[in-house]
């Protein structure tokens, strides 16, 4: 085999392109009691960002010969967002027992005022005026009960098909299922909810320290080849046991069933991004979990310490999401894909301060 060396052309050049620019406003509200036992915080604000970089895609014709991946940089982007951060905390000690009780909410949103697109023949299939980092797909009805079914519902222009595959909707009613369908699905890959908890206590020389961490309000295109029963010689997933199938008299479970049917032929139809495949991302992890015994400052008096403790602690112990069901992450659920899954560490340590 001989090797070729090529050239081929990159990205146009703009050389007209400026910085994104962007303008925020802030409300803020600190208040204090109880002898500053109770903490709490407010920050109201608003972002407006303008001169947003777009890639021009299909604002020229396609005769011209130049790719998608090779438009210029072009500034026509306006994206509006808007949220609240609200922080409240107590802090007190009773004797030799002190504790602390901390929790962050953030709320925000987000909208594409302008993307720089090209005339859309359908609203669906529109950036503007959805979130920013949307998935874009089609609508899934469920499953094909039969060939009945098939016949009487819009032709699917996505790969072949047949019963106990994926049934679409035709978003713009023209009796045909393709691209021309595609609507923003899901919540979006950014999270519009984000939440911590964070406890510490401690008794004389012994402190547990707990924090909890999640967010909500987003969703995940599980995407990844081990959702594909068989696939690539593979095998199928536990939670995939609810498969399209028939029974004994011919009656298929179409209308309860959570799969696809197995099948070791490759069909492009069931693995495009839907709704089928789109899934609530809600998350609560134990992120952190430190329970130590200070060594008394009495105790280190003949040595040369400032502060000596010993301590176990773990990182990621236990996490409520319903992705578990699918094996993936909620907090990275490109994990198993690109990246390795999030680990659980345990740790028994000694921290010396000299």
């Amino acid at each position: 085999m001989t090797a070729f060396t090529t050239i081929t052309e990159g990205r146009a050049p703009n050389p007209d392109v400026k910085v994104e620019k962007g303008s925020m406003f802030n409300w803020a509200l600190e208040l204090s009691a109880f002898k500053h036992r109770l903490n709490f915080e407010v920050d109201l604000w608003h972002e407006h960002r303008y001169d947003a970089y777009t890639a021009s895609v299909g604002l020229y014709p396609k005769v011209h010969g130049a790719l998608d991946s090779r438009m210029a940089i072009t500034n026509d982007g306006i994206v509006d967002s808007q949220g609240i951060e609200v922080e409240l905390s107590w802090v007190d000690k009773v004797g030799d027992f002190s504790y602390g009780l901390l929790g962050q909410f953030a709320y925000n949103d987000a909208v594409i005022k302008a993307a720089g697109e090209p005339y859309r023949e359908y609203d669906n299939l529109w950036n503007t005026g959805n979130r920013p980092r949307m998935d874009y797909g089609y609508v899934c009805l469920g499953l094909f009960k039969d060939w009945d079914d098939i016949a009487n519902s819009p032709q699917q222009m996505l790969g072949n098909y047949k019963p106990g595959d994926l049934k679409y909707a035709d978003i713009n009613l023209d009796g045909i299922i393709n691209s021309n369908d595609l609507t923003a699905v899901g919540l979006g890959r950014d999270p519009r909810m984000q939440f911590n908890f964070n406890i510490n206590l401690q008794y004389k020389n012994v402190s547990l320290d707990v924090l909890f961490q999640g967010t909500s309000a987003m969703t995940a295109y599980l995407n990844s080849d081990p959702n594909r029963a068989f696939y690539d010689k593979g095998t199928a997933q536990y939670w995939m046991k609810n498969r399209f199938h028939y029974d004994e008299n011919g009656n298929s479970n179409a209308d309860v069933a959570d799969y696809p049917i197995f099948t070791t032929v490759d069909s492009g139809n069931n693995w495009v991004c839907s709704t089928f495949w789109v899934k609530d991302a809600t998350y609560l992890r134990v992120k952190n979990v430190e329970l130590a015994f200070h060594i008394p400052s009495e105790w280190l008096k003949n040595v040369t310490l400032d502060k000596a403790k010993v301590y176990f602690s773990t990182y990621n112990p236990f996490t409520w999401s319903s992705l578990k069901a699918y094996n993936a992450d909620a907090e990275d659920w490109l994990a198993g894909q690109s990246r390795y899954f999030r680990t659980r560490t345990f740790n028994i340590g000694v921290d010396l301060t000299f």
